[in-house]
């Protein structure tokens, strides 16, 4: 409702952790509470480095992130506007890194990694032409603020449901849809799908088998499934035909 975008991420290897993604912040934010969950010392002034996978099987290189909670993070956490609590905010030194493709009629984003390193976001010390830091008390305040407004407005009631993953790594060719890969611990390698399957159909429960030409066929397949349904996946593997029987999705990817 608030027209944020929301990607969950694992910390090096841990979580996931819900991310807001924030084109205007020049840095990964993590909030204090999360760092403590990884073992991370508070320290305001330095970025710990870590690595990011990002659902969908997107993995980065190392990547600096600061421990900090800025005050939109707070205030959006106080008042439960995303529905979600957040636990951190994906900027500028994890965005410039793609070019990223957002299509709200489809349920998934591309991101496309960038050939040329991005142009560092300038230093505080830099920003500040050698001048001190300035005191963290407006930081404070504003944060006091957004849990004092939090407080005051009536907090809407979720009931968020998390996307399941399936844990397939996917690619359209023409006419037909393969599997370039599966996400350990997932649905997909739990039911022995591997790399090269061509996805021939899908049957799902007592229904009639749907033939699959595109990803958005698969999509729409998987999406007629329910928690008590059987879905059954025709692939070719090697030339040879087999269907093996698909678990249901996981929760945490």
């Amino acid at each position: 409702d608030t027209r944020h975008i929301l990607v969950r991420a694992k910390v090096n290897g841990k979580g996931p952790f819900q991310f807001i993604v924030d084109t205007g912040a020049p840095e990964i934010y993590l909030s204090h509470e999360v760092a403590k969950q990884l073992g991370w010392k508070e320290n305001w002034n330095n970025n710990k480095t870590a690595s990011l996978e990002l659902e969908g099987g997107l993995t980065t290189a190392l990547l600096p992130i600061r421990e900090d909670d800025p005050a939109p993070l707070v205030g959006m956490n106080s008042t439960g506007l995303a529905g979600f609590k957040l636990d951190g905010i994906l900027g500028y030194t994890a965005l410039s890194r793609y070019k990223i493709e957002i299509d709200f009629t489809k349920n998934y984003l591309v991101w496309t990694e960038q050939k040329l390193a991005p142009t560092p976001p300038s230093s505080m010390k830099k920003i500040l032409n050698g001048k001190p830091m300035p005191s963290m008390k407006g930081v404070e305040s504003l944060n006091d603020f957004a849990k004092s407004a939090g407080s005051m407005m009536q907090k809407g009631t979720f009931n968020p449901r998390l996307r399941g993953t399936y844990g397939f790594l996917l690619e359209e060719k023409t006419q037909s849809v393969h599997v370039t890969g599966v996400l350990t611990e997932s649905a997909a390698s739990r039911s022995n799908f591997a790399g090269g399957d061509r996805i021939v159909s899908v049957t799902v429960g007592e229904r009639e088998p749907r033939e699959i030409h595109s990803l958005a066929d698969l999509s729409a397949a998987l999406e007629l499934s329910t928690a008590n349904e059987e879905v059954q996946i025709e692939i070719i593997r090697n030339g040879k035909t087999m269907t093996l029987a698909l678990g249901q999705p996981g929760r945490d990817f």
